[in-house]
């Protein structure tokens, strides 16, 4: 009887030891690839060392799941939490606190910096014989990626490179983990010129507001010659353009500079001759526009390109 007392009072001591235990959920957790494991989803607190002990190496043994570096983040509630533990540890109560329940996503290294952009540049430039000053620019680097410090393999199929395209897959303790369709520019420094400020459709431009610099940009980017600051005044922006961004043919038009009905310069150029003579401008255009040209005098017409405001050759 003695014997039987002592066991039950034995019992009723653990339970009331361990039920002064809490853990602590947190709101966010962070997990490398691998087992979810209880103990990672919070902060244990117990009233002494070796309580703390024996119930970390339980939680620490207690697996609920798996996480993948392709894992969608995954939502635990307290409640499931608090079920899962009694299932398995009945006799030993502790206090679910903190959150109420725990988002767990996979850890993400930084992709600019990691060891996945690095390699994948390198090969680029190696396959594509860019040189060093040259930069590779990936436009859409994947969203959750981690890579162990060993035992990882990327395979490159560049048959798409020139345009721009690279397949690669990623290879984990031999096991194929991720398909990566990677799209890029390769970006080489050239002085352009640059806005200073936001620009709304229809405004002048000006020196004031517009600068040469030494950028890195995409060949593909159709960038307004630098020469062409000096010509800024006959130009307009036909779409907006935001503060440091490049300037592009796609962004300008040439103001036209004769209008219907001017009175111009006109030049007849032979190779032993050179003739000037008074015109009227029939047309309004641009510098560089063919436009139709009258001769007062003869009341002739004649086609002519535009040189400037005031002058127009003459064709004939």
């Amino acid at each position: 009887m003695k014997t039987i007392h002592f066991i039950i009072v034995s019992l009723v001591f653990c339970v009331n030891l361990f039920a002064q235990c809490h853990f602590i959920l947190q709101k966010q957790v962070l997990l490398p690839e691998g087992p979810i494991r209880y103990s990672s989803l919070g902060t244990l607190s117990c009233i002494n060392s070796q309580q703390t002990s024996i119930i970390e190496k339980k939680m620490d043994q207690l697996i609920l799941g798996r996480i993948f570096i392709t894992s969608p983040t995954l939502t635990l509630k307290r409640d499931y939490l608090a079920n899962k533990w009694n299932q398995f540890y009945p006799h030993i109560e502790i206090y679910l606190t903190g959150q109420d329940k725990v988002n767990i996503s996979p850890k993400i290294s930084d992709f600019g910096a990691s060891d996945f952009s690095v390699l994948v540049q390198k090969k680029l430039k190696e396959h594509l014989n860019i040189p060093d000053e040259s930069k590779i620019k990936i436009l859409n680097p994947p969203k959750y990626l981690q890579l162990p410090e060993s035992d990882y393999f990327l395979d490159f199929d560049l048959d798409k490179a020139s345009r721009g395209i690279a397949k690669i897959k990623l290879f984990i303790a031999g096991k194929q983990k991720k398909l990566f369709f990677i799209q890029f520019q390769v970006l080489s420094k050239q002085y352009v010129l640059v806005s200073s400020q936001d620009l709304e459709r229809g405004e002048n431009l000006s020196p004031e507001f517009i600068h040469p610099k030494e950028v890195y940009i995409s060949n593909k980017v159709k960038a307004l010659p630098v020469q062409e600051i000096s010509n800024l005044d006959q130009l307009k922006l036909k779409r907006r353009i935001k503060a440091g961004e490049v300037l592009s043919k796609l962004h300008i038009v040439y103001k036209d500079v004769i209008k219907t009905r001017q009175k111009l310069k006109g030049f007849i150029k032979r190779p032993s001759l050179q003739v000037e003579l008074e015109v009227v401008a029939l047309q309004k255009g641009k510098i560089g526009d063919k436009i139709m040209v009258l001769f007062p005098l003869t009341r002739k017409k004649h086609l002519a390109t535009v040189i400037n405001e005031r002058q127009v050759l003459i064709e004939f």
